[in-house]
């Protein structure tokens, strides 16, 4: 061959190979070099696909997240993490070395990004954040922060690979990774936005205070139904659908009356006070005290007592008749001061708020609602009359319950269960001034004995009887309660509460002996047992009994 076309051949080759070289590394350089902003975009944008293909391995986003304890933020504080990534900006890339032979590349990267720990400290109180941070930003707030804080400048070197079944070039695991880390504060977990800004929260209170004059339920505060039944303790009633509504009723003219009279809402910050006038609770009470109220109230327990209403009809049926006549009287009651607290968790994914120790309805004081005792008689005969007037009540129950009246002084003990208790007997112990007594009894046939203390205001004496169906331990009071009083027991065998305030109804007039039961499952077995008969808010103790054998 001609030496002359030979060399001219090989140098053609040769030629040809340089400039297909200087392509190839000019078309690497260029996917190199937008890398780095494909990467930061991907993140930010969640696009997982996008991010396994620029970043050599699999499951990047999972990796990468570990690296700014992704699991410790809130959705919002992970959104504010990657707006805060998004504003960064590649201001050069230099391509510093490139060999496809050896499947590496590693370039020179300046760039401008948001300095989280930087920018956490600014929105501080000075010093270190975890103590001083006070900052109440919503999420546009924070936005809004991120968008004009100044950025920090930042020259790093990334290293990248060949991937030779794709034909691509891949960030490195390890520069990914130096890359998220600059937004790997450990201040990020302060990054919390509130809900609403301390600006609106009075604008919010009074909103809340607008839902509850129309449904007696707000969107904006978070509260029991129960707390706003305030009239609860001062009467024997319960919960049930003409109840509730009746409650539902009553709260709506309450918060209609206290809008109606101009409230003034003051915030500082997120507490909100409420003030202005509100229906006086002396003359909302005294509407429980009329002799119409009282003639109903008796009724509904003698539908009860003696005429098959269901004790939770019943207890349904007073608190709708309570309520309803609170509702009625609203509008026309006079004003009083009134005064209420909300305060508001900024940080709460529902926005509400949540009520001091005022309520939003004022509570009574017992002492506002009280009957004569002589009274109770003349209210009792009025709603037996009533009842047998309106064809409820046959002439024999009519006439054994006007019989009663007349009886109410002697204890009402049941006869089938006679008084097993041998010589029981009283004694004062020294420490007591008189105002407590102790009573103890021998043992009966079956080994059994009783010791008992007594409230010398309340109680008189206690009878016991014991068989095959458990206990029965009957109190004997002084002075009857009055119709409508709750009283609550509780049973303990050997220090363990076996009854929990079982309540007890005072339902007959002249009613001095309440009877508790101990269900045993069989004879009662060689153990302490103790009773205790409360007042209804289980804070003092009227009777206190031991049988033990």
């Amino acid at each position: 061959m001609n030496m002359k076309k030979i060399a001219a051949l090989t140098l053609a080759v040769a030629m040809m190979a340089t400039s297909a070289c200087a392509v190839d590394t000019t078309k690497d350089e260029e996917q190199i070099s937008s890398i780095p902003g494909q990467f930061f975009e991907a993140f930010v944008n969640q696009d997982d696909d996008l991010l396994d293909s620029l970043v050599e391995g699999d499951d990047v986003r999972e990796k990468l997240d570990i690296q700014i304890a992704r699991t410790r933020f809130s959705e919002d504080s992970y959104n504010l993490i990657l707006h805060a990534i998004s504003l960064t900006e590649i201001e050069n890339i230099e391509v510093l070395d490139i060999d496809r032979k050896e499947g590496t590349a590693r370039v020179g990267v300046d760039l401008s990004y948001v300095n989280l720990e930087d920018f956490v400290m600014s929105l501080s109180d000075g010093g270190y954040p975890y103590y001083n941070y006070s900052c109440l930003l919503t999420y546009d707030g924070y936005i809004e922060k991120l968008d004009s804080f100044e950025k920090e400048d930042k020259s790093m070197n990334l290293n990248f690979s060949y991937n030779e079944d794709d034909e691509t070039w891949e960030l490195s695991k390890s520069s990914a990774k130096r890359l998220i880390k600059l937004f790997a504060s450990r201040y990020n977990s302060l990054l919390i936005p509130v809900q609403i800004d301390p600006s609106e929260a009075e604008v919010i209170a009074s909103m809340a205070f607008t839902e509850l004059s129309g449904s007696a339920d707000s969107t904006y505060i978070d509260f029991e139904p129960e707390s706003l039944r305030t009239f609860d303790g001062l009467f024997t009633c319960g919960t049930g659908p003409e109840s509730d509504a009746a409650a539902a009723q009553f709260v709506e003219a309450y918060i209609t009356y206290v809008l109606d009279h101009d409230p003034e809402f003051s915030a500082d910050g997120y507490d909100v006070a409420v003030s202005g006038s509100a229906p006086s609770m002396q003359q909302l009470s005294e509407q429980l005290t009329t002799r119409e109220f009282m003639i109903n109230y008796y009724m509904n327990f003698i539908r009860y007592t003696n005429l098959g209403l269901d004790l939770d009809q019943m207890l349904d049926a007073q608190g709708a008749l309570i309520y309803s006549t609170l509702a009625d009287a609203v509008a026309d009651a006079d004003p009083e001061t009134y005064i209420t607290h909300l305060t508001y968790d900024p940080y709460s994914p529902v926005p509400e708020f949540s009520l001091f120790d005022e309520g939003l309805i004022m509570t009574p004081d017992e002492s506002m609602v009280h009957i004569q005792d002589d009274l109770v008689a003349v209210y009792t005969e009025a709603a037996i009359e009533r009842l047998y007037a309106a064809g409820e009540m046959d002439t024999e129950t009519y006439n054994d319950l006007i019989d009663s009246l007349s009886g109410g002084d002697e204890p009402i003990t049941n006869p089938d269960h006679p008084n097993q208790a041998v010589n029981t007997h009283e004694e004062v112990p020294s420490f007591s001034d008189g105002d407590l007594v102790y009573a103890y009894s021998d043992p009966d046939e079956n080994g059994f004995s009783m010791f008992y203390s007594k409230d010398e205001e309340y109680t008189d004496t206690v009878e016991y009887y014991i068989d095959d169906e458990g206990i029965w331990a009957t109190v004997i009071f002084d002075q009857p309660f009055d119709v409508g009083t709750t009283l609550v027991y509780d049973w303990w065998v050997d220090d363990e509460l076996v009854v929990d305030s079982q309540e007890i109804f005072i339902v007959t007039l002249g009613q001095l002996a309440v009877e508790t039961h101990l269900d045993t499952d069989g004879f009662p077995e060689d153990h302490v047992y103790e009773m205790r008969i409360w007042n209804e808010t289980h804070n003092h103790v009227y009777a206190y009994v031991i049988l033990e054998k």
